[in-house]
């Protein structure tokens, strides 16, 4: 998921900022769908979001900073939301997941590699390589999954099952791919082909995504729970 600064907040091409006043950041923040969800669900954390937004402002005139600083914020919200969201959210994210990472890693591996295994350091500027369409369609997959987790209650996880579909996924993914389908399993090891490895990813999604809805879905919210692919494959 990537979250851009909306137009209207007012940095300028030096970094500066030209308005930091609340109206108009709030009327800045209310063009984006997943922002815009989180202000009708809890209002609370969208002041705290808000909040934070022009604290890093005020430290940073960096564009990417800001935005890094901001997908955080959203992804973490969105984080809470996904077990109860409903399966067309989950499912809707999880397909525009797979168009980021096929094109991110279209244009840069290692900013594929960042862009599915963030870590600390310099902030890449994925919208360098992602389409506005695709952007478009994060935000407001995300705020599906915000406004259907908010209005639903929690979801018993079916252990058993999801280990036989983490199973099936990871031996299809194998057959597919060889003994190239363990670099899932160690991403992080030295020397991977990282366009590799995100197109792998990318792959590993598509297969779960072909599963029947309910599955799918059941399947995706364990694997963002656990924040990690790599499990599919071990």
């Amino acid at each position: 998921m990537a979250t851009r600064i909306p137009t209207g907040i007012g940095i300028n091409r030096f970094g500066h900022q030209l308005a930091l006043d609340v109206r108009r950041v709030d009327d800045a923040l209310a063009q984006v769908p997943a922002i815009a969800a989180i202000e009708a669900v809890d209002p609370d954390t969208y002041r705290l979001i808000r909040a934070d937004l022009l604290a890093t402002m005020a430290e940073s005139g960096d564009r990417v900073a800001i935005e890094a600083r901001l997908h955080a914020d959203v992804t973490s919200v969105a984080e809470e939301y996904m077990p109860r969201a409903s399966d067309d959210a989950v499912l809707r994210y999880g397909r525009v997941t797979v168009s980021e990472i096929e094109q991110v890693a279209g244009r840069s591996a290692d900013a594929a590699f960042v862009f599915l295994f963030p870590r600390q350091g310099a902030p890449v500027d994925f919208f360098a390589y992602i389409d506005e369409s695709t952007l478009r369609e994060d935000s407001e997959a995300l705020a599906d999954v915000i406004r259907t987790g908010a209005t639903s209650a929690p979801r018993r996880a079916d252990g058993a099952r999801i280990d036989a579909l983490m199973t099936d996924v990871g031996e299809r993914l194998t057959v597919r791919h060889g003994k190239a389908a363990q670099m899932l399993g160690s991403p992080l090891s030295p020397g991977l082909d990282r366009k590799c490895l995100a197109l792998m990813v990318a792959d590993l999604y598509r297969m779960v995504l072909d599963l029947p809805a309910p599955d799918a879905a059941l399947l995706l919210r364990h694997m963002w729970g656990e924040k990690s692919v790599s499990k599919a494959a071990s």
